[in-house]
């Protein structure tokens, strides 16, 4: 995405930290993207969404390497440049767009007391 990154990670050991990953992976960028560009390359807070059991990384993932669709960025997942993994053949594993709803669009129903 031009304005924003997605990305799955997924701890290899049960002392993993996500937080810090995610800090020190902006420490470092940043430094960069100051040195390259002289511009600021981070907000100072980011979204953070712990995946638990009972979701599908494989889905997350899905719906990540679709949103440059979604955006109109391109018309097929494959095209957008700046995708892939490290870990999963994705381009030949998720031809079609994924069912999974990121928790933050997820609609609330409140029930009204009568």
């Amino acid at each position: 995405m031009p304005d924003h990154l997605h990305v799955l990670i997924a701890g290899a050991l049960d002392t993993s930290d996500m937080i810090f990953f995610a800090a020190r992976f902006k420490q470092v960028t940043a430094f960069e993207g100051k040195r390259l560009f002289g511009k600021t390359l981070w907000q100072t807070h980011f979204y953070d969404h712990i995946v638990r059991g009972d979701e599908a990384s494989e889905s997350i993932a899905a719906y990540i390497w679709w949103n440059p669709v979604r955006k109109g960025l391109c018309s097929d997942a494959r095209e957008y440049p700046h995708s892939g993994s490290d870990t999963v053949e994705w381009k030949r594993t998720f031809l079609t767009a994924p069912e999974w709803t990121p928790p933050w669009k997820v609609s609330v129903r409140v029930r009204k007391s009568s």
